[in-house]
This record gives C-alpha cells, sequence and structure tokens, in this order.
C-alpha cells in the first residue's frame, strides 16, 4: 500500500505498507491486535504466492487477509508535524506556481471547490485557526450564541469551522478590501441584536444578505469581530448567523458571525 505524491518526491508515509512485519516465513500467522503500525482485531498475514494466489508472483511478498475468522478492518494513524506539510506546500508552489493554485478558483464547484479554497488559504494564511465539532455541539452552540430556534439549525454532519481573517490575501483576493474605517470593541455594550441572513454579496469587510422576511442587511466585520464559518472562505448563498449593533448609517457592525450550510 503507497500514500505519495509528487509534491513529496514520491515518498511513501505509510508505514509497513507491504505488511512485510512482522514475516511470517512460508506460511501465515495470526496477530492479536494487529501488526507493526497497523491496529486490527485479528490481524492475519500469509505468503501472497504460496497461501492466498498461486497465479500471483513469487515475488509479491507477504498479504493481509480481510476477513482472517471473521471481517476485519486495519487501521494506521498518521501523524504528520506542520515542517512536514509546510515543505509539502512550498513544493506544490514551485512545481505550480501560487497563481496557478489560486486560477483553479475559477472553475471548480461545490465539493471541490471546497477544497480548493482550502489549498489557497492554508497558502495565504486566510484561516486563523479551526477546529473539528460534532453537528449536535455546533447545533447548540448556534443556538445559544444567537438564539436561534433549534429548527432552524440543523447541521447534517460533523464539521470543521473555521475562523476566517478577512485581511489576509486570500480573502482580498476573493472579496477585496474595504475603506470602511474599523470600529472597536466599544462600540458594543450587552444589548445585542441577532439575526439570520443569506448572503448575497461580500464585498470587502462588508456582507450583504436578507433574512427571512425578503429585508436587506449589510454587516460589517472589523478586527475585533469573531467571523467564522463551515467553510474555509465565505460563501455566497449560504446562511450567516450574527450578533451585533445596528448603527444609525443603516449598517450592523458584527461581534460574532457564522456561516454554515444548515
Amino acid at each position: 500500500m503507497v500514500l505519495s505524491s509528487q509534491y513529496n518526491n514520491w515518498q511513501n508515509i505509510i508505514v509497513n505498507g507491504g505488511f512485510n512485519s512482522p514475516s511470517v516465513g512460508s506460511g501465515y500467522s495470526f496477530f492479536n491486535g494487529g501488526i507493526p503500525n497497523w491496529s486490527a482485531a485479528k490481524a492475519e498475514v500469509g505468503v501472497c504466492h504460496s497461501i492466498y494466489n498461486s497465479n500471483w508472483p513469487a515475488s509479491s511478498g507477504q498479504c493481509i487477509e480481510l476477513d482472517s475468522d471473521n471481517n476485519q478492518r486495519y487501521t494506521q494513524t498518521l501523524n504528520v508535524n506542520s515542517i512536514t506539510i509546510t515543505q509539502w506546500i512550498i513544493n506544490k508552489i514551485a512545481q505550480e506556481g501560487k497563481a496557478g493554485i489560486e486560477s483553479q478558483l475559477s472553475c471548480a464547484e461545490d465539493q471541490a471547490q471546497n477544497k480548493v479554497d482550502c489549498a489557497v488559504s492554508k497558502l495565504e494564511g486566510d484561516v486563523e485557526c479551526k477546529v473539528h465539532i460534532l453537528k449536535d455541539t455546533f447545533d447548540n452552540y448556534i443556538c445559544q450564541l444567537y438564539g436561534a430556534a433549534q429548527s432552524h439549525v440543523q447541521a447534517v454532519k460533523d464539521l470543521i469551522l473555521y475562523k476566517y481573517d478577512f485581511k489576509s490575501s486570500a480573502y482580498i483576493n476573493h472579496y477585496g478590501s474595504a475603506s470602511d474605517a474599523d470600529f472597536g470593541c466599544e462600540c458594543f455594550d450587552d444589548n445585542y441584536e441577532t439575526g439570520e441572513c443569506q448572503i448575497d454579496e461580500i464585498h470587502g469587510h462588508n456582507i450583504h444578505c436578507h433574512d427571512h422576511n425578503g429585508h436587506q442587511h449589510v454587516l460589517q466585520v472589523a478586527p475585533c469581530s469573531h467571523f467564522e464559518g463551515q467553510f474555509p472562505i465565505p460563501k455566497k448563498g449560504k446562511k450567516i448567523h450574527w450578533k451585533g449593533k445596528r448603527q444609525p448609517c443603516g449598517k450592523t457592525y458584527v461581534r460574532w458571525a457564522t456561516t454554515c450550510d444548515c
């Protein structure tokens, strides 16, 4: 078994991918709990050619049996440090060029778009941090933070929640920058307004959206805003929950905002 890429010089990051450890000689053996680097309830390892299929070449080495005395699941956990990941990203940029990576944004959609967005976000620091969150925990979090009705928050699966850096080059490349003066946390008191909208457009720090009554809103974010979402980069057409303070100019200064597909 091999897991490699041109970006890591085709080096296999799977350990014991040939199942050659431990050696079973010319036969086969059972190993409770698995074999080196692979966990399983009861692993069965044998010589491929002589035990499992004589049509395979004798040089094929050792194999694992997926159903030993019952169906088995073999698992290996890979721990990759940040230095290695950074090197892979550098290799990707060196081979494709940063512009080449970003040009993929215009031709990918839906899930593929998410993957490309994520790659660009990591390259340019668009995501300040991210956390894995269970769907029920996410539903409760949204309901408590924004006072949303439970029926309005129904995540279909566990998700990753990203915190956005709207001053990063990746965000600016998508949505531009804004000339609006930033507001500070002193603008807020304990009397917050909350809302739930669908994003129509994003222009710099301003998010244009409409609520279920058709009312239009302009949400402005600033460095003191906590802006997060289910997607590596916020997306038009998706739901946004917000909490902030409406201003005399008609905009709403946002203290917290979460985008999701729920």
